[in-house]
């Protein structure tokens, strides 16, 4: 690997998608396409002037989409799977800002869906987090596993729940997706989007088979949370499913954790 002045200038042209500059440079034969960041250059995703990361400049051409300096780099020989010091790839980064066509040409040249983040996180749990059903779409037709977790336990379909990222739900869970699939302390895909206030999200989730009374292991259901965070739409939802009323380890029914006079209403009809 050619360490050259150089390098910053590649890095400054494949994250403005100058094509012609890049080509300039790596046709120089004084660059390497594999050149990774140094302590010296600015705009690495996630990395800090100290702390470089090692992004390699087609990491960076994939988290900002561009497909021509990505396929550029590629041709010259850059490692599409090399990992960075957080554990991400090219494909994550494409995956996570949502690159369709940069996830396809990646995935045209060799590029893996197993690789893990220090967190546990894989392209397919960033894609899902941030609501791009494109790409997991995509992903999942290339070999990405939908059981893919993060190392506190969420999954993919957790993740979208979580954002109220319906579509993408769906894709998981056609796919196979475990619709029950709780994180190690226990909160289940129904129980954070009742904790969100997403009603669609709720009823996708209980029309596919999520268990209503499941509890977090302080004993708190989905129907509590809604009603905690006085999230009407999602505790009519729930009603429809006919939750347990019964009490939390505390004692306490739904109705004495929420303000709101109208799912007072709802869950103490006279």
């Amino acid at each position: 690997q050619k360490e050259t002045p150089l390098a910053n200038a590649v890095f400054w042209a494949v994250r403005k998608g100058n094509l012609a500059l890049l080509q300039l440079l790596l046709n120089s034969g004084r660059v390497d396409a594999d050149c990774r960041d140094s302590v010296r250059w600015l705009g690495a995703p996630g990395c800090s002037d100290h702390d470089p990361c090692g992004t390699t400049a087609l990491m960076v051409a994939s988290y900002n989409g561009h497909c021509e300096c990505a396929r550029e780099l590629i041709m010259q020989g850059a490692d599409i799977n090399y990992q960075r010091e957080t554990g991400s790839t090219a494909l994550f980064f494409a995956s996570q800002q949502g690159h369709n066509e940069v996830v396809k040409l990646l995935f045209d040249f060799g590029a893996s869906t197993e690789f893990r983040t220090k967190d546990g996180g894989t392209a397919l749990t960033a894609a899902s987090q941030h609501g791009h059903s494109k790409v997991v779409d995509t992903l999942l037709k290339n070999g990405a596993n939908v059981h893919d977790q993060l190392n506190d336990g969420a999954t993919a379909l957790f993740l979208a729940a979580q954002e109220g990222h319906v579509n993408v739900m769906r894709h998981l869970l056609s796919s196979g997706a475990k619709v029950n699939q709780a994180r190690k302390d226990g909160t289940a895909p129904l129980w954070m989007a009742a904790q969100m206030g997403h009603s669609e999200t709720a009823r996708v989730l209980l029309l596919r088979g999520a268990e209503r009374d499941a509890e977090r292991h302080d004993g708190s259901t989905a129907l509590f949370k809604a009603a905690f965070k006085g999230h009407n739409s999602v505790v009519e939802e729930l009603l429809k499913f006919s939750p347990s009323l019964g009490l939390l380890k505390s004692n306490e029914l739904p109705a004495d954790l929420t303000k709101s006079d109208h799912i007072l209403k709802v869950l103490r009809p006279k």
